[in-house]
């Protein structure tokens, strides 16, 4: 056996069994696994960017027109400071969501940076960690989003019908 210097290193027995074609074919599944993963988390960016433009864009038009109702209803003389009350809440509740959207974005990244085609080999505890992290980070969303929902559907429904009521007294006050 020759001699080798100190930095040289012979293949192992593992090693030398191995035929070129099987560790080419290996190659080629991880670049193929590779380029399926950052293609599918390339989609679910998109989807994820056009579901919080949507999501953002409700919630912010629901609390104009409220705002704008408000208003309309003070200059009548109807009292709504516990409606301007509720939509403040319901603006934190909206920018919950927002961090809650950006947060899954940000993990959804993760799963992209995970899958490098860059690198020989995918490390799959990385991918694993990172789908674990987008999974957390959608059932944040989902929480945020029942969140805003439930309050609308309750508290701000109740200061709305409240508002009604007034309107109804006054209206009988006035006949």
């Amino acid at each position: 056996m020759p001699v080798l210097a100190q930095n040289e290193t012979t293949p192992t027995q593992a090693e030398q069994r191995v035929p070129v074609e099987f560790t080419q074919a290996r190659a080629q599944r991880i670049a193929n696994r590779c380029a399926a993963l950052a293609e599918r988390a390339n989609q679910i960016s998109t989807a994820l960017s056009s579901n919080q433009t949507r999501s953002a864009a409700v919630a912010g038009n629901l609390q104009t027109k409220l705002g704008e109702f408000a208003d309309r209803a003070e200059n009548a003389g109807l009292n709504v400071e516990q409606l301007k009350t509720d939509l403040a809440e319901m603006g934190t509740l909206a920018d919950n969501l927002s961090v809650s959207w950006q947060k899954l974005g940000q993990a959804v990244d993760k799963i992209s940076q995970a899958a490098s085609c860059q690198s020989d080999d995918l490390n799959a505890e990385s991918i694993h960690t990172a789908i674990e992290e987008a999974k957390d980070a959608k059932a944040e969303v989902k929480q945020s989003l029942s969140s805003l929902i439930e309050f609308v559907k309750t508290t701000i429904k109740s200061d709305l019908a409240d508002i009604r009521q007034q309107l109804a007294d006054l209206n009988q006050e006035t006949s």
